[in-house]
């Protein structure tokens, strides 16, 4: 076979692929991100949320994935608010309660027992791979939400998107090689999902004020405590 027939082959595979992947572009350089959209409620100051419970991720089934996004999750969270239940302290008294964490009753139980009034729930909106011979790329898209226990208010929510991977389609006998490698190494990169979902997890958080010190009562006003939690605008 000539070299413009293995050339031919090549780019019909990685079109191919970016067809099925829906995203009917090469990718540039090695990784993407797009601004994270969140809306802070009025109602966010109305309250104390000096602790949420972590919930279970939504959207994908549990596994090492989900994990990872839980405790990327908790690790964010309390670098925001003060106090805050992760997966391993919620999944150890859900056991010991006898609750159903999908059932908001059971919800409402681990609330009264960490008296804890708050919760951020993870809904993963896409997780997706594509690979081709010379292309690979890792989606993840996702939502956080902050309400109160038992209330309907939504006082926090974001959103956000991160793709991630290498390759792209060769344009040229010599850029086989490179697209093929590059692909090759970002497929078997261990690592390369945990990034993704560190990067995914902070840019949604970047909204979300540092609250852990700006409800305490007469040590700081109101007004004060306000100023100091509001996210950077930089």
């Amino acid at each position: 076979m000539s070299m413009k027939h293995v050339l031919a082959s090549l780019l019909a595979l990685s079109l191919g692929a970016c067809v099925t992947a829906g995203q009917p572009r090469a990718p540039v350089g090695v990784s993407e991100q797009s601004s994270p959209s969140f809306d802070l409620a009025r109602e966010f100051w109305s309250g104390p949320v000096d602790c949420v419970i972590v919930a279970p991720v939504i959207g994908i089934p549990f596994g090492e994935r989900a994990r990872q996004i839980e405790s990327s999750v908790t690790r964010h969270a309390f670098q925001r608010i003060g106090r805050v239940i992760g997966p391993n302290e919620r999944e150890g008294a859900a056991r010991r309660l006898a609750v159903d964490l999908r059932d908001d009753e059971g919800v409402r139980v681990l609330a009264r027992h960490f008296r804890c009034n708050h919760v951020i729930e993870t809904q993963v909106e896409v997780v997706a791979e594509a690979y081709s011979v010379t292309w690979m790329e890792r989606n993840l898209d996702l939502t956080l939400t902050l309400t109160r226990v038992g209330g309907d208010t939504v006082l926090w929510r974001a959103q956000a998107n991160r793709r991630a991977g290498d390759g792209g389609i060769p344009m040229s006998v010599l850029g086989i090689a490179d697209a093929v490698f590059r692909a090759g190494r970002a497929q078997t990169d261990r690592e390369a999902w945990p990034r993704l979902v560190e990067d995914t997890v902070r840019a949604a958080f970047a909204s979300l004020p540092d609250i852990r010190d700006a409800f305490l009562g007469t040590r700081l006003s109101r007004p004060y405590a306000m100023r100091r939690a509001l996210p950077s605008r930089k």
